[in-house]
């Protein structure tokens, strides 16, 4: 992390006025006033406050472990327990080794201290109740408390080991990944009960010989419940492992703890603390303005998929931050080989300011003639791309497992079987049942994997299972409907797609409403689920669904070949639509629509131009050479396109403007 570096010298006067504060606060409570903190920051700068804050939350600790410096010295009896010596000490109490007598064996005994405020002590006792019940491995267990006289204590595992940072600076990138997984899965249990830690750091997580983690010291643990109630103001913690909303006093959340666990893992991975300063208002300057130097700037051997897990956690905006339940499964999934999910907001931030930037330049260079309009229109695709969250399409991600493609694969093998149960002639009828069962099973198996998937955070499989279950649908009702003979009454002299064929009883109802529910669940997933997946399918849909409309509308049977060359032109008003998504910045989802339409108007006038061009729409014609002629119009029609999309805003049909470019000359040339 940088700093400026006249960051650490304090004006003389500005201190001066620091301490004065902190004098007067502390002789408020020395006469037993109520201070309201908020009030009594208000009446001092502005920019003075935050250090006048930490100055206060430090010496309150400072004074607690002051006053209850002379207890260590004295031994507490407390029946049924002997206490062997001290192990540690801190502002909350005093950690004996003990013998549990009825037990006999070693256990740890915190002692809070006397001077410890009621309030404080009582919820101290009630979360050690709540803690208790957190049966995991990684989280330290409580056996007991007690409550003697003025005496309160909490009875706990006694675990032999090392603080995690001095553990981990021996161990390699894998180890330090077990180690960190254990504690996010602390923390993932801890927060699936309600409970807040509110001061994880190095010390707090200790590592035994046989490398097993141990979370501890839920002293500072809070309910989410409570966290609501507490009164706001007070620094509480650690300085150098603070989430921004715990240095400015601010309610703290389950986010709270992803950024403490964030900069663990980031003195795990590189040694230093991420915000590592000469002062306390510095440390806190840094927590809540500063960006934390990457990982791998300060030990390139830092493996780019923990840093990510790493920076993920340490963005200044709670809502930026993923859970301990994503964290945990990243950080397994990178044990186990896979491609991790989380990516920082940081790295967004970082590319979006620079590619801003960058942007204006080409912007400039284009207008100078420096690059021409395709060569930036090129590197504008190559930064949309960048900036780009990671898309849950196979074809969109940057990176597949095997394990992950041989999903995949069976995903749309279940499509395929779908398929083949509704249309292939199998040479032994497996039955009525079994032609509708079976496809409606394979789609309900979709839909359970995709859900699965979905909640398990596997947003990229979730989305090839539920699209995969979404086109698998479109034969599944064709199965269904055909069955049970629903709409299997034939309008007259409505010619059929399926006619002559091994399923000449599949009439186009059946195929209009079966592409039609599709479509609208498919349109209904992209809206509720955001997945770039049903962007693709829909469109496919769409297309099936107007296509099975000309189907009912007696398609097959017209006779004028040039109408049915252009009937499917109606699809190009999809355009407005693909626009508006790209405008919206669904550019992922706009890319389908702007390739149907681009598709669209290219075959329709190829096929008018095939069976003699604009006149075959008035009569029939049977000239070859008014064929040609048609298709060097089309050329010239090209042309006129690409120049539209050429001066467009939208990239993407500057885009097209390339494909047709390239089929022009063909065309004309044809001709």
């Amino acid at each position: 992390m940088t700093t400026d570096s006249g960051s650490g010298q304090q004006d003389p006067q500005r201190e001066q006025r620091i301490e004065e504060a902190l004098i007067q606060f502390l002789d408020l409570r020395e006469r037993g006033e109520e201070v309201d903190l908020d009030r009594f920051l208000a009446g001092f700068a502005e920019e003075l406050r935050s250090e006048i804050q930490a100055r206060i939350g430090s010496s309150i600790e400072t004074l607690a472990i002051l006053a209850g410096a002379a207890e260590d010295d004295e031994v507490p009896t407390i029946s049924g327990f002997r206490i062997e010596h001290v192990i540690g000490s801190g502002a909350l109490g005093t950690v004996y080794r003990a013998q549990d007598e009825a037990l006999d064996r070693a256990v740890a005994i915190k002692v809070l201290r006397r001077g410890t405020a009621q309030s404080r002590r009582d919820r101290i006792l009630a979360e050690g109740r709540r803690v208790a019940a957190l049966a995991d491995r990684a989280i330290v267990t409580i056996h007991s408390l007690v409550e003697e006289g003025d005496c309160s204590a909490i009875v706990m595992e006694l675990i032999e080991g090392h603080s995690i940072d001095r553990v981990a600076a021996a161990l390699n990138g894998s180890q330090k990944a077990k180690l960190l997984t254990e504690v996010a899965r602390a923390l993932r249990v801890a927060h699936s009960q309600g409970i807040i830690h509110r001061d994880l750091k190095p010390q707090n997580v200790l590592v035994t010989p046989e490398l097993d983690v141990r979370v501890l010291d839920f002293g500072l643990a809070i309910s989410s419940d409570e966290e609501e109630e507490r009164h706001k103001g007070l620094f509480e913690g650690t300085p150098l492992y603070a989430s921004p909303e715990q240095v400015a006093g601010e309610t703290l959340t389950p986010a709270s703890d992803l950024f403490s666990f964030g900069s663990l893992m980031y003195q795990i991975l590189t040694g230093e603390a991420p915000f590592n300063a000469a002062t306390v208002n510095d440390i806190f300057n840094g927590i809540t303005s500063l960006e934390p130097t990457f990982p791998r700037r300060i030990d390139g051997a830092i493996d780019t998929d923990l840093q990510a897990i790493c920076l993920a956690c340490l963005a200044k905006d709670p809502a930026d931050r993923p859970s301990a339940r994503e964290v945990h499964e990243d950080l397994r999934r990178y044990l186990g080989g896979d491609s991790i999910r989380l990516r920082p907001a940081l790295y967004s931030d970082i590319l979006k300011r620079n590619i801003t930037r960058h942007g204006e330049d080409l912007q400039e260079w284009s207008q100078q003639g420096l690059i021409s309009a395709d060569e930036k229109d090129r590197l504008d695709l190559v930064y949309r791309r960048i900036i780009e969250e990671e898309d849950h399409w196979i074809a969109d991600a940057r990176s597949l497992t095997l394990k992950q493609i041989m999903l995949y694969a069976g995903a749309w093998i279940g499509v395929m079987a779908t398929v083949l149960f509704a249309f292939y002639p199998f040479k032994q009828d497996p039955g009525e049942l079994v032609r509708w069962l079976a496809p409606t099973s394979i789609c309900l198996l979709l839909i359970g994997a995709g859900e699965f998937a979905r909640r398990k955070g596997d947003r990229m499989a979730s989305a090839v299972f539920l699209s995969s279950a979404v086109l698998a649908l479109v034969p599944a009702m064709i199965s269904l409907l055909r069955s049970f003979s629903w709409l299997a009454v034939v309008p007259p002299d409505v010619e059929q797609l399926f006619t002559g064929l091994t399923v000449d009883d599949v009439t186009n109802q059946q195929l209009l409403l079966a592409t039609l529910v599709s479509m609208a669940l498919s349109l209904f997933a992209l809206g509720q689920l955001r997945m770039t997946a049903f962007a693709w399918t829909t469109t496919l849909l769409v297309a099936a669904s107007y296509f099975s409309l000309l189907l009912v509308s007696d398609y097959l049977g017209w006779q004028n070949d040039g109408w049915k060359s252009v009937a499917f032109l109606p699809l190009a008003l999809l355009l407005p639509f693909g626009l508006k998504l790209e405008q919206q910045g669904r550019v992922r989802w706009a890319l389908p629509f702007h390739l149907l339409v681009l598709l669209v108007a290219v075959l329709s006038l190829d096929a008018l131009a095939h069976v003699g061009g604009p006149l075959e729409l008035i009569e029939p014609v049977d000239d070859r050479h008014l064929t040609f002629f048609a298709y060097a119009i089309n050329g010239v029609l090209f042309i006129a396109m690409m120049w539209i999309c050429e001066r467009s805003k939208s990239l993407d049909l500057r885009r097209g403007a390339r494909i047709l470019e390239w089929i022009a000359p063909f065309h004309i040339l044809g001709g």
